[in-house]
């Protein structure tokens, strides 16, 4: 008997870790709604470490074209999208399939929707990149925004806002919540011991990749600029990337500075727990939910380069947003660690949105907007 549900398809160019609680929470929601979900993902990107199977999802290896500026990349998979009601794709320049989507789309063949922030949040409004980006922005037949200032700024483009789902982008944060919780003060006392914090030093953490973008050298002269006010601060810093080397040179230079490498599960939660702070002066994305889960408050700046989730932080009710400058930063961290009314305001509030911010509402979210697409092509089906 012939399979009457409406079959959707998700392609990824690769399955990071912290999605696979996405996509198994969203499978299970459209089977309850008669719906069948299928994904379709490819290699790891180069440099990440979270490589992950997922036993119900194809794997297909991608093809990749170097060219000088550019590595493309060829998800083989026509065969598989063929007969499917909705193609979601990553809205990636370098994902060469996208194309091919939009000339059959043309032609009535292939329906398909984009899935991300519309535009790229490193690069200049009127980069290059963000001018060739917007020559396709409009060319789908559905929209998944990561936020609401990504669906605004769709429809200030000209894409009608009917069409645009707010998925809210998160990560699943309920086992950081509950590792955090459940540290124990033997753990915290073997953490400061293992780093050699002592007990009168604050400590203000940093965690994330070490890249350009992430300001690590505005970072360092924060906290030389706290050491040297008198302030008995310890800054710790968790990640890797790129830059890894100005917080190694760091740490070799002042005693204030700790680097330890990245840290993962219970190790990272400690490491927060230990944290009175959370410190990204740099483009913030989905570690704002770090924030939030570990109940420590972030500090950053009016910065041009954040990613869409910056937006879940409001200055001055669960995170800090100062002007664009080593001295506005220096002086709002001092100024919140001297008040436990304002500073218990914050933690009070990452814990409000902790639960705002959730794997099970993105899940709720995007199932919604995938049956609202399914409701309004239902008469040609």
């Amino acid at each position: 008997m012939k399979n009457t549900k409406p079959r959707i398809v998700i392609l990824q160019k690769s399955l990071p870790q912290y999605r696979v609680a996405f996509f198994n929470g969203l499978r299970e929601e459209l089977a309850k709604r008669e719906i069948d979900l299928e994904l379709i993902y490819g290699d790891m990107d180069e440099g990440r470490k979270d490589k992950v199977r997922l036993e119900w999802a194809t794997f297909l290896p991608n093809k990749y074209l170097n060219l000088r500026f550019i590595k493309l990349i060829w998800q083989p998979c026509l065969k598989q999208i063929k007969h499917a009601d909705l193609v979601i794709v990553e809205q990636a320049d370098k994902l060469l399939l996208n194309y091919l989507l939009f000339i059959r789309k043309i032609f009535g063949s292939q329906r398909f929707a984009f899935w991300g922030q519309g535009r790229h949040l490193q690069d200049k409004e009127n980069s290059a990149k963000n001018l060739f980006k917007r020559m396709f922005l409009k060319h789908c037949n559905w929209w998944f925004a990561y936020t609401a200032e990504v669906k605004d700024y769709l429809i200030q483009k000209g894409y009608p806002g009917g069409r645009v789902t707010i998925v809210q982008n998160a990560i699943d944060t309920r086992w950081m919540q509950e590792d955090y919780l459940s540290v124990t003060d033997e753990e915290l006392n073997q953490f400061r011991k293992a780093n050699k914090i002592s007990e009168d030093e604050t400590v203000l953490i940093y965690c994330g990749s070490l890249f350009k973008e992430k300001r690590i050298e505005f970072l360092t002269e924060a906290a030389k600029k706290l050491f040297e006010e008198g302030h008995k601060i310890r800054l710790l810093v968790v990640g890797a990337g790129p830059d890894e080397q100005l917080i190694i040179d760091a740490a070799a230079k002042y005693p204030f500075i700790t680097y330890t490498g990245p840290l993962f599960g219970r190790n990272k939660a400690v490491a927060f727990k230990a944290s009175s702070l959370f410190l990204l002066p740099g483009a913030i994305g989905l570690a704002v939910l770090d924030s939030f889960a570990y109940r420590t408050p972030i500090v950053t700046t009016v910065y041009e380069f954040h990613g869409a989730e910056f937006k879940y932080i409001i200055n001055g009710e669960n995170g800090l947003i100062t002007e664009n400058d080593l001295g506005s930063y220096v002086s709002a961290i001092k100024d919140i660690l001297g008040n436990k009314e304002q500073y218990g305001l914050l933690v009070a509030n990452c814990i409000r949105d902790a639960g705002k911010y959730t794997n099970e509402n993105m899940v709720r979210n995007f199932a919604d907007g995938i049956s609202s697409f399914i409701m309004s092509i239902s008469p040609n089906r």
